[in-house]
């Protein structure tokens, strides 16, 4: 059975490039979707069948540091598909989870166009608030670093951070 999310967007513009490479499926970050546009409106209708929204509330702290990390693996797919991660929204709402999937490999995107062009560290930035460790912990100290390389826009450093909690909940299971 075939579930569809359908979102209206008025007042914006998106390449027809880019259009093909979303509905075409060339890159697969993205959940299936068709495009309708006239002048300046688009109706997006999202295939979400075997997906469900992710929860922010419900998701752990190991499930949220996975979140991050796939976050920016998908910035890199995305980019090497002419899509910059500026294009679209990152929020909980655009967030989808292949049903009985970890999050690392079954995280997809509804892409709704991002008027601002917020910059990636910041969506990033936003995602990653709900992060939260002991205070005092190594774990707190590696994240508040990392949080404060993305508001410098140094995403490689927050990366080596981010990977360094993920590291220690590899080896330790915290």
């Amino acid at each position: 059975m075939s579930k569809q999310l359908r979102k209206t967007i008025r007042d914006c513009t998106i390449p027809e490039y880019m259009i093909d490479i979303l509905t075409g499926g060339f890159c697969d970050c993205f959940l299936r979707m068709s495009i309708l546009h006239e002048n300046r409106t688009y109706v997006f209708s999202y295939d979400t069948s075997y997906y469900d929204g992710i929860s922010m509330k419900d998701l752990s702290p190991q499930e949220l540091l996975e979140l991050t990390n796939t976050l920016i693996k998908i910035k890199t797919t995305c980019e090497n598909h002419l899509i910059s991660a500026e294009d679209f929204m990152i929020e909980p709402a655009c967030l989808w989870k292949r049903s009985g999937m970890a999050i690392c490999v079954g995280l997809r995107l509804a892409f709704v166009p991002d008027p601002s062009r917020r910059p990636f560290c910041e969506k990033l930035l936003a995602i990653m608030e709900r992060l939260r460790y002991d205070s005092g912990s190594g774990e707190d100290e590696l994240l508040n670093r990392a949080r404060e390389e993305l508001k410098r826009g140094d995403l490689r450093r927050a990366e080596a951070l981010l990977e360094r909690i993920r590291s220690k909940y590899n080896t330790h299971g915290l």
